[in-house]
């Protein structure tokens, strides 16, 4: 929520308005002229209400996961600011998928169109293996009905023997169709039932779908009250460790924008330190190298020096310097073995030991620039360049 006060019809405030409501935001707007009681920002009361949504999301989530669990509805009242009506949403939905799962009427009927399914299925089969008995059957009328067809011929059967024996095969080819229309029925109502029963099941989980997913809207939701309720109103520091103030401040004193108010010292036992390093002479520097470090605060001759490796390098410059990351390898154990107080924000100098040569090697180093200087009395050295 932000507070705008501004002059009547302010054609830039309202730009400035359009602009942070573009991002989602809520926007009071109090011209000079108004007159008002009170502006009231909701948001949960305090950090005891904050940490049971983040528990209570991450409860809500464990239990979508694995439907074991209790649904864990909340009976007792909550105040939760701009977030109550989040949370009242989640708490309907919750309970309208509670009652889904619950509800045995769909899941019992779904199971007794499975049982009826595969009892059509086992009657299909025993309709099969009977419509091949009454074909066998029929194979065998035909057979008899031909032989007695010869003998009525031959006058070896009298006529009405013969048309008993000619009743007796159609009415098997008869039986043999009514076989088949009645395999054909099962076979289209078992076709029905599963035309049912899928449709029943999609129903089903379809509904639970709806209902999971407006849960899991609702919990995005309301992680992003959370976030940005720390965002407004905590300070969460990246790193475990212990507060230290960098300068005293008092109730109601202006804090400029950017300012430095305190820092986090950590608790493990790794100290880096950062050294600005001018451009000039910095291609010598490289990482493994010894640095030696003297505190503005610790004098050297009475403190001694803290001893460090050079860990990391930057590759780009900012202002003709570059910054060089230096790591304390002894800690705040200085060189005279004193364990030195840490505080943030230590100022001091920074000496790298470039090359490490030996004293024949260094004083030709002398000669040859003394060499070079002779050969070219012109010779200077210069920042600028010439075209």
């Amino acid at each position: 929520m932000i507070l705008i006060l501004s002059e009547n019809f302010d054609a830039s405030t309202n730009k400035v308005i359009d602009w942070i409501r573009f991002f989602g935001s809520k926007v009071i707007r109090v011209n000079e002229t108004d007159l008002f009681d009170s502006v009231t920002i909701e948001m949960p009361d305090n950090e005891k209400e904050i940490e049971f949504l983040k528990s209570y999301v991450l409860e809500i989530r464990s239990y979508l996961k694995s439907s074991k669990n209790e649904l864990p509805l909340i009976t007792e009242n909550h105040v939760f600011g701009a977030m109550q009506t989040n949370f009242n949403e989640l708490q309907k939905n919750l309970k309208n998928y509670d009652e889904q799962i619950k509800n045995t009427y769909n899941t019992s009927k779904i199971s007794n169109l499975k049982k009826k399914k595969q009892q059509y299925q086992i009657l299909i089969a025993i309709s099969i293996k009977q419509l091949a008995l009454i074909k066998q059957k029929l194979i065998n009328a035909e057979d008899k009905y031909l032989a007695n067809t010869n003998l009525y011929k031959k006058g070896v059967i009298s006529k009405m023997d013969f048309y008993n024996e000619e009743t007796a095969f159609r009415q098997k080819q008869m039986d043999v169709e009514n076989a088949k229309r009645t395999t054909t029925d099962q076979q289209i109502t078992l076709l029905n039932l599963a035309q049912e029963l899928s449709d029943l099941e999609f129903q089903y989980y379809e509904n639970e779908r709806i209902l999971a997913n407006n849960i899991q809207a609702n919990l995005l939701e309301i992680e992003n009250g959370i976030e940005n309720w720390q965002q407004n109103f905590s300070f969460i520091a990246p790193v475990s460790g212990k507060l230290v103030w960098l300068e005293k401040i008092h109730q109601n004193q202006f804090i400029e924008v950017g300012k430095s108010l305190f820092a986090i010292t950590t608790n493990n036992e790794k100290f880096i330190a950062l050294a600005t390093i001018p451009a000039n002479g910095f291609g010598k520097i490289q990482t493994g190298q010894k640095a030696r470090i003297k505190l503005n605060n610790y004098p050297t001759y009475e403190f001694g020096h803290l001893e460090g490796i050079v860990s990391k390098l930057t590759e780009i410059p900012n202002e003709n310097t570059y910054q060089v990351e230096i790591t304390l390898k002894n800690g705040m154990t200085s060189s005279y073995n004193k364990l030195l107080a840490f505080t943030p924000e230590m100022t001091g100098t920074a000496e790298i030991v470039t090359d490490d040569l030996r004293v024949i090697q260094r004083i030709f180093n002398q000669f040859n620039k003394l060499f070079d200087r002779n050969s070219n009395p012109n010779a200077s050295v210069s920042n600028s360049s010439s075209n």
